[in-house]
């Protein structure tokens, strides 16, 4: 990706005024909160001098800069908006950030930030599981949701293992001859996934210590779900780290097993 390129990426994500009307005005932080979660927080390790006003911020600014970095400090700053070259909205030390610097943050990150269809990822997933026959005598039916509607914002490959990780868990649980049902749904502003086995189901005194790490809780007269402990773990903490939340229940249709209930906002709450 050029520096061009990159920059064209970058203003392309920006939900404008002039392109998507009043839907770009957001009166909160939930966007910036979650973005400085994804790369770590790193406001969280630096001092800050935050100028507001309608007239001479940039001087100001400079000002400021200049003072700290006689005193011996290294001084970040950043302006908007820039008038010839994106670059001028950060400078450290009074020099603008390299191309490369730019080009190669947005390389490293981006994955972050995409839309994905679920409903896609899902029907890849289990195309895959079928090619490879890893389900045994275990069916698996997925309602699929209309192309867009299951569309949610983060990384890829995380997601990819979280969901993963979910039919493995049902899939291991699942008597020979079952079926494992998945759902993908639009509620309100998230996307709803839902997982059902008809395995023996989780006692409602484990529904929270299954997500610890090394927790198994099998039938030990059965011959079934085995693994590690650490799936239902490892599948939380993606779900946690995109926004999202997870629980087991029952199943809704009041038959025997357990359903995985997965909420993750959805790309469109998320980017407005």
């Amino acid at each position: 990706m050029s520096y061009a390129n990159t920059l064209d990426y970058l203003l392309n994500q920006l939900p404008m005024f002039q392109r998507i009307g009043a839907a770009a005005y957001r009166k909160d932080l939930d966007n910036i909160i979650q973005l400085c979660d994804k790369l770590g927080n790193p406001q969280n390790k630096l001092k800050y001098i935050h100028v507001a006003g309608t007239n001479g911020k940039g001087s100001v600014t400079h000002i400021i800069a200049s003072i700290l970095q006689e005193q011996g400090y290294s001084v970040g700053v950043y302006t908007s908006p820039h008038y010839k070259d994106y670059r001028e909205r950060i400078k450290i030390n009074g020099k603008l950030i390299s191309k490369q610097y730019v080009t190669a943050f947005v390389k490293k990150n981006k994955a972050k930030f995409e839309p994905i269809d679920l409903g896609d990822m899902i029907e890849q997933l289990l195309q895959a599981r079928e090619d490879r026959a890893s389900d045994g005598d275990v069916h698996i039916a997925f309602a699929r949701p209309r192309r867009t509607i299951a569309t949610v914002m983060g990384e890829d490959v995380r997601l990819e293992r979280m969901l993963t990780n979910l039919i493995d868990n049902a899939v291991s649980f699942s008597p020979p001859g079952s079926v494992v049902e998945i759902s993908a749904t639009l509620a309100d502003d998230e996307v709803v996934i839902r997982i059902s086995d008809e395995g023996p189901g989780v006692p409602v005194q484990d529904r929270e210590a299954i997500f610890r790490r090394f927790h198994s809780e099998r039938p030990v007269s059965e011959n079934f779900g085995k693994h590690s402990g650490l799936g239902l773990a490892i599948a939380r903490t993606i779900i946690e780290g995109h926004h999202g939340r997870i629980s087991v229940r029952d199943r809704v249709d009041g038959k025997g097993g357990a359903c995985f209930e997965i909420a993750l906002p959805c790309a469109a709450s998320s980017s407005q």
